[in-house]
């Protein structure tokens, strides 16, 4: 599905009616009441048949990650990307399946990654991965990375940096060749 960045609802309507199907709100640097309020107004101008994201960049304190995923439930979001500052290493570690679907972004280029991803992947907390060929490393990574998730019921989601042409459509053809999730 190829999404449209918007930041209101304005924005939003005028990405669907260019025929996107799907809308991501960058979240997180505003308070949490103007955010929602925000997503709450895109929604309604969207319609619920519209997929709509949120990308909160690890902007949430972990202790208001239940809260605000919340609130935000009745919104019918496909997920919320890298909520809290701890990233994928601290959402491997919840007790709760989230009331909205978590996703991994920038989280999987942590160093470290690869000894909290797979806990992350089984633990039922993360529903996406996002991967940017570019941040991480190429499309062989991000082949091991989509098995990986795959194999543990977690859909994959490419996507890129707003990278030049030829990383682009390596991305692009990253898409392709995973197919639908």
């Amino acid at each position: 599905t190829v999404n449209a960045l918007a930041a209101d609802a304005d924005a939003a309507c005028a990405a669907v009616a260019r025929g996107r199907p799907c809308i991501k709100v960058k979240i997180g640097s505003a308070p949490f009441a103007e955010d929602l309020a925000r997503l709450s107004a895109i929604r309604d101008a969207i319609g619920p048949s519209v997929a709509l994201r949120a990308d909160a960049n690890r902007a949430w304190p972990d202790d208001a990650l239940a809260a605000h995923l919340a609130a935000l439930a009745p919104l019918h979001l496909e997920y919320v990307e890298e909520p809290i500052a701890g990233g994928g290493r601290a959402l491997a570690r919840l007790g709760e399946v989230p009331a909205v679907p978590l996703a991994l972004d920038e989280s999987l280029a942590d160093a470290h990654a690869d000894a909290w991803l797979d806990a992350a992947l089984t633990s039922r907390q993360i529903a996406v991965l996002v991967l940017k060929p570019m941040l991480l490393g190429g499309p062989l990574r991000c082949l091991e990375l989509a098995e990986r998730a795959r194999a543990a019921g977690v859909d994959v989601v490419v996507s890129h940096l707003l990278d030049g042409p030829i990383a682009l459509a390596a991305a692009i053809e990253l898409a392709r060749a995973l197919g639908p999730s």
